[in-house]
């Protein structure tokens, strides 16, 4: 069995760094992952941003913006939307350093955890 990844990004006005984050996920060979996103109603153009990547990413993005009580609560908003395996949190700044990432991790779960995917 192929694990699904929730990968949770939180945001709060990111319009200079938001695009880079979102780009090395879809340039991911690993594609079986939802991408939620909770931002805290932004006021800059990070909904924009988003908004443009909803034609590409479709049923795998999950984007909500509204007001938050701080990072941990916009994180625990995306821990309970997530639906995935494994969750991996990305911040609004950072980014994959290279394509085969998440791959790589699922394969390293995937060695380490043969009985979990039913493959014992």
């Amino acid at each position: 069995m192929i694990p699904f990844i929730s990968i949770i990004t939180v945001s709060y006005n990111s319009e200079s760094t938001i695009r880079k984050t979102i780009e090395s996920i879809i340039n991911q060979t690993f594609q079986n992952f939802e991408y939620i996103i909770i931002d805290g109603q932004s006021t800059d153009k990070t909904n924009k941003i988003i908004d443009e990547y909803k034609i590409i990413l479709k049923d795998k993005l999950i984007h909500i913006s509204e007001p938050d009580q701080g990072i941990y609560d916009a994180m625990n908003k995306g821990i309970d939307l997530a639906s995935g395996d494994f969750a991996i949190f990305m911040n609004s700044n950072d980014e994959f350093y290279d394509n085969t990432i998440l791959e790589k991790v699922v394969n390293k779960i995937n060695h380490k955890n043969k009985v979990y995917f039913g493959r014992a």
